[in-house]
């Protein structure tokens, strides 16, 4: 049976003060937005900040933009996007999360859409304050739902298999719509995002097959450019050409002007908007005698912000280029250090390459001209030219970095971020942690730059590469700032560290412009909010830059909140590898020669190697405990018997020589007899008993015990067991040893 949709309604979107109207649904054309993806804060007291985003602004509606969402996470944001909605006529979104208080805030300047996600922003109430704002103003509103974010009963109808994620995505939404329509509120848009583009599609059908809202369509966290324009080019197609999808937005891990691009693009192909250049460019070969891929990076906004209808090839030969681009108004290719350009196949100009841009802009000139009667606007002539002219002059301009402050540091910021998440201070904490990354990038570009202006004078690279040998330089030369950032990091790290290298030095400090805490709380934040894949995108980027941890030992913090998360969602096949990346930190767990003599104790089954195993084998990585107590689970499900063993067994000993440490803190003259004298020991320690409990040191023991028993060394299995139903401390752990004896 075919599918039928509904026809959406009209929302009109800004169309007051000095804002553009847009209608959004009915027959109107699809919308392109993008998402500015830059913090705000400072821009209302930096007139030249603002005046470089009503630019940048002015720049992407000119190429096809329609409308801009900008995430407002605080009040500085809130009261800087309010001067921005009041610098151009775009149609501006405020991005709203937790606080309902920043739409309120918003709602004093011309915003032309608020977006909420209803589900975190709280009690009714507080969304109704959103409504009658939006109401009173003639204020749009997006409700945006998406799959990490379901509400509890759907989530579990999700995970028991009874209703797919992409039904349960539709019904959100339906019901954060029910609300507004109580409200009597029919001025919003529905999102529905999930990062698989079946679910995608599928959320949007079933909504469209019963409801006539409009509906912004995208991918979220949709990836990197490659895969993100691939992912958004199958959901958008299959539903446009469906006829769902009244605005969209193609979601990028790259700039916003390829988002609109893409957009732009999508659109063309599949018939929902007419006219615009037309870019024919070849893919480059050995034969290229033109850098097509540098020529199209400099020019292909350039001509997209064009509003002709013109074709425009890009070809990298002579061989193949008047020929295979002749259905071109213009055109462009190489040969031998020359550029030709031509119209319709037929070679009017050949300049050496050099001056390739500016003859080609002058014959562009020249068609824009006879494509008009009145010929090109003085307008866009200046803005051509003054692209060009920019271009050119950011190639040698040089920026000397600020130095930052000592009260803007990165720590002190992300101090307060930590902060503020752990008072409930969300919007506060995602803007700090931002602010925290900018500062770091500050701090790093600063200390490069110093770095190398202090070591490229010839005198200093004649001195080697040694510390001593360039700081002796360095000293003569009064370049005190160079001298104290390399000394507070020789203090930090030591020479081997940099391998004794100043160069190797100067690198490190360039790739520290990331920040793996400030990406770690991130995260933490976006599981909050339910949007598990950014979350474990922050938590993967925080891994991968784990050698910039001011505290090393953080590493385990970010990969068990990883390894958390992948449970939650219950991948499993990601858990274990978290849980194994854990490991991959433990010498011991790949120590082979331990496991053999582990595994040998344990398979002589003698009663009197259980006080001896635990006399053997001391290994101290507290750590790592949790990990190898659900490793060893798993190991167990996958019938991986003897890995299940072992990290049961290195769990054992691990939280066994932890509290042995700790005792032995406690009581400098206490030494091991055996299991039972330990485990009764342990009873005269309230906060040792207390580690064992909230780390499973009880539940560790147990579960070697059966696992030894199930590969047949009974008899030590038993001996162990009744040691424990005898002396532990904790009343259930001895009744579930004497239950797990085999009689």
């Amino acid at each position: 049976m075919e599918k039928k949709f509904y026809s959406p309604r009209e929302v009109t979107v800004g169309g007051f003060e000095n804002v553009d109207k847009i209608i959004v649904g009915g027959a109107n054309p699809v919308t392109i937005q993008t998402m500015w993806k830059e913090g705000i804060i400072g821009v209302k007291d930096n007139p030249e900040k603002l005046e470089e985003i009503r630019n940048k602004i002015a720049s992407l509606k000119m190429l096809g933009c329609d409308i801009i969402r900008f995430a407002v996470p605080d009040m500085e944001s809130a009261e800087s996007f309010i001067e921005i909605c009041k610098s151009t006529s775009m149609p501006l979104v405020a991005d709203i999360h937790f606080d309902y208080r920043l739409a309120l805030k918003c709602l004093e300047g011309p915003v032309a859409a608020i977006r909420i996600n209803p589900g975190n922003i709280g009690a009714r109430d507080r969304v109704e304050a959103v409504v009658n704002g939006c109401r009173e103003k003639g204020v749009a509103i997006r409700i945006g739902v998406n799959s990490g974010s379901l509400p509890h009963d759907l989530r579990e109808s999700v995970e028991s298999g009874k209703m797919s994620r992409a039904v349960a995505l539709s019904e959100t939404a339906a019901r954060e719509s029910a609300v507004f329509d109580e409200l009597n509120f029919d001025q919003f848009v529905v999102s529905m995002k999930a990062s698989s583009v079946a679910e995608t599609i599928e959320a949007n059908e079933d909504f469209a097959s019963k409801y006539n809202i409009p509906l912004h369509v995208g991918v979220t966290e949709a990836g990197p450019l490659i895969t993100g324009v691939v992912k958004s080019t199958l959901a958008f197609s299959h539903l446009l050409n469906e006829g769902i999808g009244s605005t969209i937005r193609v979601s990028l891990s790259s700039a916003p002007e390829n988002e609109v691009i893409t957009g732009l693009e999508i659109l063309r192909e599949c018939g929902k908007r007419q006219g615009g250049v037309t870019l024919v460019s070849c893919p480059r070969c050995g034969r290229q005698g033109f850098d097509v891929h540098a020529f199209m990076d400099r020019w292909q906004n350039r001509l997209l912000s064009m509003k002709k209808n013109i074709t425009v090839a890009v070809m990298g030969c002579v061989v193949n280029g008047p020929g295979e681009g002749k259905h071109a108004d213009i055109g462009i290719a190489g040969a031998g250090g020359k550029a030709i350009i031509f119209k319709k196949g037929e070679i009017v100009r050949t300049v050496d390459e050099k001056d390739a841009d500016n003859v080609f802009m002058e014959m562009l000139q020249s068609l824009y001209s006879a494509f008009s009667e009145q010929g090109i606007s003085i307008f866009m002539k200046k803005l051509i030219l003054s692209a060009f002219l920019l271009l050119s002059f950011s190639l040698f301009a040089q920026i000397v970095p600020k130095k930052p402050e000592s009260s803007e540091y990165s720590w002190r910021i992300l101090q307060n971020a930590q902060f503020a998440f752990d008072n409930g201070d969300f919007a506060k904490a995602m803007n700090l942690a931002n602010k925290a990354k900018a500062n770091r990038v500050a701090e790093s570009d600063y200390e490069v730059y110093i770095l190398d202006v202090a070591l490229s004078p010839l005198a200093v690279r004649r001195a080697g590469d040694s510390f001593d040998s360039v700081l002796e330089v360095l000293k003569e030369r009064d370049q005190t700032e160079a001298i104290s950032i390399i000394n507070n990091y020789l203090s930090l790290y030591g020479e081997k560290f940099f391998q004794y290298s100043v160069h190797k030095m100067e690198d490190w400090v360039e790739e520290k412009r990331v920040y793996p805490e400030a990406d770690f709380l991130i995260g933490k934040l976006y599981r909050l909010e339910g949007e598990y894949k950014t979350a474990i995108d922050f938590y993967e980027k925080a891994r991968l830059a784990s050698s910039f941890l001011d505290i090393p030992d953080q590493l385990y913090d970010i990969l068990y909140e990883m390894a958390d998360l992948f449970r939650h969602q219950k991948e499993n096949e990601k858990y274990k590898q978290a849980l194994l990346l854990i490991l991959d930190n433990d010498s011991h767990y790949k120590d082979f020669v331990l496991r053999r003599a582990m595994l040998k104790i344990i398979d002589a089954d003698k009663t009197i190697n259980v006080d001896r195993f635990f006399d053997l084998f001391r290994v101290s990585s507290p750590k790592t405990l949790n990990a190898l107590y659900n490793i060893s689970v798993i190991f167990e499900e996958e019938k991986e018997i003897e890995n299940s063993l072992f990290a049961s067994a290195l769990a054992a000993v691990e939280s066994f020589s932890h509290i042995f440490d700790s005792i032995s803190e406690r009581d400098a003259s206490y030494e091991y007899t055996g299991l039972s004298g330990f485990l009764k020991k342990i009873s005269e320690y309230d906060d040792i008993c207390t580690w064992c409990a909230n780390n499973h040191f009880w539940d560790i023991l147990i579960a070697y015990c059966k696992k030894v028993s199930f590969r047949g060394d009974i008899i030590y299995a038993n001996a162990m067991l009744e040691i424990i139903a005898a002396n532990s401390p904790d009343a259930y752990t001895r009744a579930a040893a004497r239950a797990s004896i085999v009689r």
